[in-house]
């Protein structure tokens, strides 16, 4: 059981943009949680991937989610997972996404495992997202920097005012 769970750093969007980054992530914790609450600037379905240090191989992932009522499932290798829905411009106004990311063990020498969720709201039943993911970085550096990018394209953005929480924990 967690006995402390530390805000590390927060970031609000002041505008749109197609990526962000936590950095000089301090290597104090056991495990790190990520919460996010966004919003994506076009009516394209879309969604968050989160790399750690710059790196862009050696990821496994499961992801399953549902489309509109369809459930979907996917066992993607060698890329940054498809871990956090993005609401889109279909969706009644102020409608935001809600996900979480959970690191395992992220300043440890081994790979690390992370588990996402997230949902998001739309009127529209075809845009209506939610999904969960296990995945797994075979890599033995220690997690100093979150990517985390738009999956569809760089050039389709995070809308202003999404919202970004990455917290330390310490177990005990």
């Amino acid at each position: 059981m967690a006995s402390t769970f530390t805000l590390i750093q927060a970031q609000t969007l002041s505008s749109n943009a197609a990526s962000l980054d936590f950095t000089l992530i301090p290597q104090t914790y056991t495990d790190l949680v990520l919460y996010v609450s966004s919003r994506n600037i076009t009516n394209q379905e879309q969604w968050l991937s989160i790399g750690f240090n710059n790196v862009t191989t050696n990821y496994s992932n499961l992801l399953m989610w549902n489309d509109g009522g369809t459930l979907n499932g996917a066992a993607p290798t060698n890329q940054p997972p498809l871990a956090l829905a993005l609401t889109d411009l279909n969706s009644a106004s102020n409608t935001w996404s809600n996900n979480q990311l959970y690191i395992f063990n992220y300043a440890s020498s081994v790979g690390k495992s992370y588990t996402g969720w997230g949902a998001q709201a739309s009127t529209a039943a075809a845009n209506s997202y939610w999904g969960f993911s296990g995945n797994k970085w075979a890599n033995t550096a220690a997690i100093t920097t979150l990517n985390i990018t738009t999956r569809v394209a760089p050039s389709i953005g995070i809308s202003s005012g999404s919202t970004f929480y990455l917290y330390g924990i310490k177990n005990t």
